[in-house]
């Protein structure tokens, strides 16, 4: 759990934002399960949300590539992150995590204000992705993309 703290913190100090995230899909019960290092707190923060299809981790895992918005807000009329909205959050930068070739989550970037995302900060994250991956827990990640196929 310390090496998870550590990347998401340093991804969080790299990209100068305030949420660094990975989500993971639940397989089980439907759920997304998150885990964030925030500037607002100096622990990880776990949650647990339903598995729907208007968020943009959902869109990340979904489409199993890259989805970078520079803004959020109702007021550009962009409603793809209606959570991020609500909590007041602009800008967001997701890239999928595999397992055997599966979409097994999203590593997330989550900024309070609007910002263009750069070729290069696509690139960062998506190597963040991959260093993550080696972190996941590869029996529970191995199983979820057994499942996942059974699902299809």
């Amino acid at each position: 759990m310390k090496d998870r703290f550590d990347i998401l913190r340093r991804i969080r100090a790299e990209f100068g934002s305030e949420v660094a995230a990975v989500t993971r899909i639940d397989i089980l019960d439907g759920m997304f399960s998150h885990t964030a290092s925030t500037a607002f707190s100096d622990t990880l923060e776990t949650f647990e949300t339903l598995r729907t299809t208007n968020t943009c981790c959902a869109k990340v895992i979904d489409s199993a590539a890259f989805v970078a918005i520079s803004e959020v807000s109702l007021a550009s009329g962009d409603t793809r992150c209606p959570m991020m909205t609500a909590e007041g959050f602009e800008a967001y930068l997701g890239v999928p995590l595999f397992v055997n070739e599966e979409v097994v989550g999203a590593l997330e970037v989550i900024a309070s204000a609007p910002r263009h995302w750069r070729n290069d900060d696509i690139a960062l994250l998506e190597r963040f992705a991959r260093i993550f991956e080696t972190q996941l827990d590869g029996n529970r990640a191995a199983d979820n993309v057994m499942k996942l196929r059974q699902v299809r």
